[in-house]
């Protein structure tokens, strides 16, 4: 598989979809990895440490020619055009899984259109599809689940609220990011530790 990691353009952004470790890993799976010249610079990984990772730099990641396209943002309209169809980034929604909300001992279920910039469907799944106890209690909570199964709960819902309109075939989309947090609305001080973490793909 060839894969595109693009650099970010919106102001103010500095992450980057991957890290150089992580395309190390991704080329040791005999994947090509191809990064746009820059991309990681607000993040503090120069182009040099991609290609030491094995990745190659080009001046548009080789979008045009890639199978599945990473980026933090929404890719803009013309990276879009660029794409080459089932390059898994047409569309996409963010899925969660709540460790920690101030406002629930165990959150329930949220899906509902993401009201800030990317307007993308958000399911987050309920504390109770992971976890039998509350992180509330301030001693450590054991959270094992096949994911498979939520996540493909999460796409029908997408779908039959109209989101995901580029393909309803589960193999079109891939896994683009990993994210962890949680919850803390209002000025709240809050700490969460979480050890043995593997995700099993």
């Amino acid at each position: 598989m060839r894969i595109a990691v693009l650099k970010e353009s919106a102001p103010g952004e500095t992450r980057v979809a991957a890290t150089p470790e992580t395309v190390k890993k991704i080329v040791a799976l005999g994947h090509t990895v191809s990064v746009e010249a820059g991309a990681g610079e607000g993040a503090a990984a120069p182009d040099q440490h991609y290609k030491d990772a094995g990745a190659e730099i080009s001046a548009d990641g080789g979008i045009a020619g890639a199978d599945l396209v990473v980026k933090v943002r929404r890719p803009t309209d013309s990276e879009i055009a660029k794409i080459k169809p089932g390059a898994g980034f047409g569309d996409y929604l963010w899925f969660g899984l709540p460790i920690y909300d101030d406002r629930f001992r165990m959150p329930p279920a949220y899906k509902e259109q993401d009201t800030a910039d990317t307007k993308k469907f958000i399911y987050t799944c309920a504390a109770a599809d992971i976890a039998t106890e509350s992180t509330h209690d301030h001693k450590w909570v054991k959270f094992d689940r096949d994911l498979q199964p939520l996540i493909r709960r999460a796409m029908e819902t997408a779908w039959s609220r109209g989101f995901l309109t580029f393909s309803r075939r589960i193999a079109d989309y891939h896994i683009a990011g990993f994210f962890l947090g949680w919850e803390v609305p209002g000025i709240f001080d809050v700490e969460v530790q979480v050890r043995d973490l593997c995700l099993r793909v």
